[in-house]
């Protein structure tokens, strides 16, 4: 877990989001990573966006890639539906 702590931090992630995944996911952490950064959001506990672009980035990973897309869309539509806004989205929408 350790190496995979300090590994997951020189991608730039902070400590605290580091540590959930290197938690989690121990030495098949930096594996997971490299198949699909954005995989952490839905997985890992205060895995932000934010913090799946920077590693996603950090490990080269295409822009354009379809799971960035669907982290995309996952993140918008979580946002309006938890919005107290009248313009947000319901999950029953």
């Amino acid at each position: 877990m350790i190496e995979s702590f300090a590994w997951l931090q020189q991608q730039q992630l902070p400590a605290s989001a580091a540590r959930n995944i290197a938690t989690r996911f121990g030495s098949s952490a930096r594996e997971r990573a490299a198949a699909d950064p954005y995989s952490f959001i839905s997985l890992v506990p205060g895995f932000k966006l934010a913090h799946a672009e920077t590693l996603a980035a950090s490990l080269g990973f295409d822009p354009g890639a379809p799971q960035r897309s669907a982290a995309v869309m996952l993140h918008v539509l979580t946002a309006a539906a938890q919005s107290d806004s009248a313009e947000g989205l319901s999950w029953h929408q």
